[in-house]
């Protein structure tokens, strides 16, 4: 129910613009206030976010830490495993080269006569064969 609000009436003591101020006042010191207990609850939640950002990147870091302490072994055995197949494509290409030499050789018609002789214990009946003594 709605009950009558109680009033004082003015004394002579008391002039209206006192009685003005006096609510005024207390408003403000309330606002004043409530804005410091918002700046302190601003500062006290920005040094919580301030905290948790520190906690997260601390382990950020440590899983990346981590991850690359496990990483490093493994990617200087993958460097040696290169380097050894590097060391036999070079000796591959090495016998490569000798047999492209060869079958280009052996395929040579100009050089048919030449390879057979190589080949084998035969002469060419218009050569002569030369013997060295001591």
């Amino acid at each position: 129910m709605n009950a009558l609000k109680y009033y004082q009436p003015v004394s002579d003591n008391q002039t209206i613009t006192n009685i003005k101020r006096k609510p005024r006042k207390t408003a403000m010191n309330r606002e004043v206030q409530r804005q410091q207990k918002q700046r302190r609850n601003s500062h006290i939640e920005q040094g919580i976010e301030v905290t948790i950002k520190i906690i997260i990147n601390g382990l950020l870091t440590y899983v990346a830490f981590s991850a690359l302490v496990k990483l490093i072994p493994y990617h200087q055995s993958q460097q040696e495993k290169l380097a050894e197949i590097r060391e036999e494509v070079v000796e591959t290409e090495v016998r490569v080269n000798k047999l492209r030499e060869k079958f280009s050789r052996n395929f040579d018609p100009t050089q048919a006569q030449k390879v057979m002789q190589a080949n084998t214990h035969k002469v060419d009946p218009h050569q002569r064969p030369i013997f060295f003594l001591k």
